[in-house]
Parts: structure tokens; C-alpha cells; sequence
């Protein structure tokens, strides 16, 4: 029933309740949706001879203050309630017969809704969601439906308690959105069967239990809790409490929770744990104290923690670990001595921890490792004694006592490098040493070499090599006296001035055989006497005849030529 002018106006037609009853295929709908029904107050009692309906949307009727006070039909099993601000109760007819069908009810835009059910929500019910009702206070005055699986509450501001904290025990997935007025979720301990559990800007929650209901003589947590995400909890102070954390607990994922001081009261992570994300948690001081044999630990991502002092011990024990991320964790000083695993970690990424004064111990040792990023770590002394696994497939180094040795120690020795970024290098450095790239190298990064002026180490024959960024090099002058490599598709140039001015010479950037990218390279208006330019000129007719004599699909660019004129300018 989606459309007023199927029935003329659907404020005459309700209006018309006798005329209506005596339609007796109207008894025989599924689906009812009302909607912008402006001057509605109450339902008509026609709705319970409905018998076949399994489904009712009322939408944006602002008008509407009750319901109607009659039983549901006994196949209905949806209710959606919508944008319909001066309803303020539902009837309790609807709410406590033992014979509805009744499995998912949906209230959202009630501002004036107080309250769900005065005293018991339907038995039947297993879906719940409420939102965007300011005035909701309580949502039962008696238990929760003990078939209900999936509870969401979002954007409840007055909403001060769950049912008492008596959550039943079949609840599988609860979801809380900005409920500011909540300051726990259960009373004792969670849900058995509870699987999923999101809570998200509540900002004076300060625990997920009642403390005081703990029971003291015992610290085993008995809940199915997989999946746990908390995310701008202000006040949120622990988690369980005298509690371990669940021992099913897979994915934690906790961000936004500045008064948060530790996650375990044993120091253990779950067995089962496979996913941990942290984000700017500024008062938690470690993620645990060890690790055990079997955990199943995939993945750490830690982020903006400043006050994380330590890893756990025994990290080299989590043989299944494939990711470590540690970033902007200033107070971190070391990693555990006993290294990391070996086994599986592809990914190891460590950034912004000023206090860090050495690498991972054996870092050599780590073969299966794949990608390393380690920058902005002023106080790492030096680059290891055995040198980076050489079976990296990607490095980026911004680090000023790492950036240097790693050159003198050797590209060429990682035989399955494709990407190498280099940044923020010795301030002294004029040009790079004279080294071999790996043949397998495909994108190499240049930036942040304040008196670079010369690329020197590469290799005309290097076939491999598609992408090459320069960045920040406000010195750097001159291209290799070779050339660059053949095979170069792409050239990026950021905040480079002395290679703009090359670059921009004669519009030069029209050669679109290698795509070139200028970018924020601002550099004052060109002074240039007749014979440069002649000479840009001739360079650019030159290559307009090369160009002629190679395939269009092929990208070209030989460089020597313009390396030999670039000097001859200087």
C-alpha cells in the first residue's frame, strides 16, 4: 500500500474505516507500507484483520501518537517504525501474547518514545534495533526476549541502562552507536552465546560489567565473545574487569579508549586471538606480558599508543604471525629480546618511535619477510650487524642511521627486491655512493636529501626499472652522466626546483613518450640567454626524430642525450 492515489486520499480513506472492512481482499495483503501521512493520529483497529500480513512499515507520520490496541496478526513478522515523532508507546497488546510471529522490530526517529515495552517485549522476538530516539529511557521493564539474537542500539542519548543488565543468553551480536548516557552493558558477565560485540562513541561508558556483581572467587570468563570492537570510549577504564579476556576472543579491534590502561588482568592474550588493532590509546602501557606457544596471533597493528612502553615477551614464540605494525608509539624503547618469529611474518612496519633505539634482534634471521618500512625513528643507533633478510620484496627506509649503511651494505644483495624507498638521508650527502641496483628493481623512491646533487648509481642496461620519484631534493642538479635506465616508464618530480628548471625548458613536458609529473616545484621565472634555449630546441627536435624511428607502443626516452645538455647549460 505504497501510493496515496490508489486510494484517493488516504486521509478520507481512513476515515472510511466501515468501507474498508467490507473489502475482504484486503485481508488478504502481505506487505502494508504508510508513509507521509501528515495528519494521522491514531491507526485504525483494521490493521488485525490483516491475517495474512507478514510484514509493516510506518514511515514518517509525524502525527501519529498510538498504535492501535489490538493483537497482531498471528503471521506477522516484521514491524519497521519510522521518523514518527509524536508516537510515545507501543500498544502492550503487541508486546506480550505468547501466539505472534513476531521476530524483528525496528524503531528509528522516535524522539518521543520513552520506552519500548512497560513491561516484556514479544517472546518471539530475535532481531531488535533502535535509533535516533532522544527520549528512550529503558527499552523493557522486565527481561529481554530469551529467543533474541541481535540487539542495536545507536544514537539513544537519554537511554541510561540495557534491562537491567540481564542480557539473555541466546543475545549472538550487540551493537551500541553513541549512547552517552551508558556507563556499562551487563551485570556478572556477558551473554554465553554472545559472539559480536560493538561499542562505539559511548563516552562516559567506563566498563563492560558491573563490578560489583563480579563474582571474586573465580577469574575464568565463560562467553563465546569472537569479534570485540570499542571505538571512542573516553571513560572506558578496563574491559572484564577480574576477568581474563574470553578465551574465544579472535578480533580486537580497540581505538579511541584514552583512559584504557591494559587489556588483560593475567597478562595473557586469548588463544585464539588473531587479530589485534590498537589505535590511539594513550594511557595503555602494553598489550600483554607474553605470548604462549599456541596462540593463533596473526596480525599486530599498534597506533598512536604513547605510552606503550614494551611487546610482549616471547613474540617469537607466535609462530603464526604474519604482520607486525607498530606506529607512532613514542615511548616504545626496544623490542623483546628474543626477537620475532620467523616462521610467517611477511610484514614488519615501524614508524614515529622516537624512543627506539634498536631494531628487532635476528632480524636477519626473519626468511620469510617480504616488506619492511622503518622511518622516523631518530634514535635507532645503527644498521644491524647481519645486515635485512635478503629475501625482502619491498623497503622503505626514512631513517637517518639506517638510510646510508644499508646502501654501503649492498642492494644487489636482495635478489627479489621490485620496491625501494629511501628517505630523509644524511643532510651531508652530495651523491650517492657508487652501488648496484637489484635486477629485479622496478619503483625506487629519492626524498628528503637536502644537499643531494647528483644520481649516480644507475646502470643504462638496467632493464627492470619502471618508475623512478624524486622528492625533495632541493640541490639535486644533474641526472646519472649514462643516462637513466631504458626501461623507465614514468619520472616523478616533487619539490625538486634545480630538475624542474630543466624539465620546463622549451616545454619539454609535452614529451609524453615517459609521462613526467611536476609536482609543487616552484621556481622563479627563467633567465635564459639565446643559446640554451637554441639548445633545448634541438634537443627537442632531436628526440621528435628518434621518436619517429621506434614503435609508438614502446615508452623511450634516452636520457644521455639530455643529461649531456643539462650540463652543458650549467
Amino acid at each position: 500500500m505504497g501510493s496515496q492515489d490508489d486510494f484517493g486520499s488516504l486521509q478520507c480513506w481512513l476515515k472510511k474505516e466501515e468501507v474498508l472492512q467490507q473489502e475482504r481482499w484486503l485481508c488478504n495483503f502481505q506487505y502494508v507500507h504508510l508513509w507521509d501521512c501528515d495528519c494521522i493520529v491514531k491507526l485504525p483497529l483494521v490493521f488485525q484483520s490483516f491475517n495474512f500480513l507478514r510484514g509493516i512499515t510506518i514511515e514518517n507520520c509525524p502525527t501519529v501518537v498510538s498504535l492501535p490496541e489490538v493483537e497482531l496478526p498471528s503471521q506477522l513478522r516484521s514491524i519497521e517504525i519510522r521518523k514518527c515523532n509524536a508516537l510515545e508507546s507501543f500498544p502492550e497488546t503487541w508486546m506480550h501474547i505468547n501466539g505472534t510471529s513476531l521476530v524483528r522490530l525496528f524503531v528509528e526517529h522516535c524522539d518521543s518514545l520513552t520506552h519500548i515495552a512497560r513491561c516484556q517485549l514479544p517472546s518471539s522476538l530475535e532481531s531488535l534495533s533502535i535509533g535516533h530516539c532522544d527520549s528512550l529511557q529503558y527499552i523493557s521493564g522486565g527481561q529481554l526476549p530469551s529467543s533474541l539474537e541481535c540487539l542495536s542500539i545507536k544514537h539513544c542519548g537519554s537511554l541510561k541502562d540495557i534491562a537491567g543488565g540481564q542480557l539473555p543468553s541466546s543475545l549472538e551480536s550487540l551493537s551500541i552507536y553513541k549512547c552517552d548516557s551508558l556507563t556499562n552493558i551487563a551485570r556478572g558477565q556477558l551473554p554465553l552465546n554472545l559472539k559480536q560485540l560493538e561499542i562505539v562513541y559511548c563516552n562516559i561508558l567506563q566498563s563492560l560489567m558491573y563490578e560489583e556483581n563480579i563474582n571474586s572467587g573465580s577469574s575464568e570468563n565463560s562467553s563465546l565473545l569472537e569479534y570485540l570492537v570499542i571505538h571512542n570510549c573516553r571513560s572506558l577504564t578496563s574491559l572484564f574487569f577480574e576477568t581474563e579476556l574470553p578465551a574465544s576472543l579472535k578480533h580486537i579491534d580497540l581505538r579511541g579508549c584514552s583512559k584504557l590502561a591494559s587489556l588483560t588482568s593475567n597478562g595473557n592474550l586469548p588463544m585464539a586471538l588473531k587479530w589485534l588493532h590498537i589505535v590511539n590509546c594513550s594511557k595503555l602501557e602494553a598489550i600483554a606480558e607474553r605470548c604462549t606457544d599456541d596462540t593463533s596471533l596473526e596480525s599486530i597493528e599498534i597506533i598512536d599508543c604513547q605510552n606503550l612502553k614494551f611487546l610482549p615477551d616471547d613474540l617469537h614464540k607466535c609462530s603464526h604471525l604474519q604482520n607486525i605494525s607498530v606506529s607512532r608509539c613514542r615511548s616504545l624503547g626496544s623490542f623483546p629480546d628474543g626477537g620475532l618469529p620467523s616462521a610467517k611474518l611477511t610484514d614488519l612496519y615501524i614508524y614515529g618511535c622516537w624512543k627506539l633505539k634498536a631494531l628487532p634482534n635476528q632480524l636477519h634471521n626473519l626468511t620469510s619477510l617480504e616488506k619492511l618500512t622503518i622511518g622516523m625513528c631518530p634514535n635507532t643507533l645503527s644498521f644491524p650487524h647481519d645486515g635485512f633478510p635478503t629475501n625482502l620484496r619491498s623497503i622503505t627506509i626514512e631513517c637517518v642511521n639506517i638510510c646510508k649503511p644499508l646502501l654501503e651494505w649492498g642492494l644487489h644483495r636482495f635478489t627479489s627486491l621490485t620496491s625501494l624507498q629511501i628517505g630523509e638521508g644524511c643532510s651531508d650527502t652530495v651523491s650517492f655512493p657508487e652501488i648496484m641496483l637489484p635486477t629485479t628493481l622496478t619503483d625506487l623512491w629519492i626524498s628528503g636529501f637536502p644537499e643531494l646533487e647528483r644520481l649516480s648509481f644507475f646502470a643504462q642496461n638496467h632493464t627492470s626499472l619502471l618508475v623512478l620519484s624524486l622528492c625533495r631534493c632541493p640541490k639535486l642538479k644533474y641526472f646519472p652522466k649514462k643516462g637513466l635506465p631504458l626501461s623507465l616508464l614514468t619520472l616523478y618530480i616533487i619539490n625538486c626546483p634545480w630538475l624542474e628548471q630543466r624539465m620546463q625548458m622549451n616545454n619539454l613536458r609535452e614529451l609524453r613518450v615517459i609521462p613526467v609529473d611536476l609536482s609543487r616545484c616552484a621556481f622563479g621565472t627563467l633567465s635564459m640567454d639565446l643559446s640554451p634555449v637554441l639548445l633545448w630546441l634541438l634537443l627537442f627536435v632531436s628526440l621528435q626524430v628518434c621518436l619517429r624511428n621506434r614503435s609508438w607502443g614502446k615508452h623511450f626516452w634516452d636520457f644521455s642525450a639530455l643529461v649531456k645538455a643539462s650540463e652543458s647549460i650549467e
